[in-house]
């Protein structure tokens, strides 16, 4: 089954950017900045990653970014998938 995780009632994420003369800034770190407030509540979460075979039994499909010309793995390996089709699966 699912195990309860306590959220953090409130974390600091990101970071604030240095002078304008630093120039190896990337834009991935302007995404970053400024620091702002996360409250995380309490979530529920699977102990162990999904494989390949509890998705596709769950689901009743193959994720759909993994349709095409990539390779599935084994039945036993942990499946990756984007948010909406975690999401979808969820549902």
């Amino acid at each position: 089954g699912m195990v309860h995780v306590t959220g953090n009632p409130d974390f600091h994420q990101g970071f604030s950017l240095p002078d304008a003369n630093q120039h190896h800034i990337i834009d991935e770190d302007r995404a970053s900045a400024p620091p702002f407030h996360v409250r995380l509540p309490d979530y529920w979460m699977d102990p162990h990653e999904v494989t390949w075979e509890e998705y596709v039994q769950v689901c009743r499909r193959e994720p759909a970014s993994w349709v095409g010309d990539k390779q599935r793995p084994g039945d036993d390996h942990p499946v990756l998938v984007v948010w909406s089709e975690a999401m979808h699966c969820a549902e």
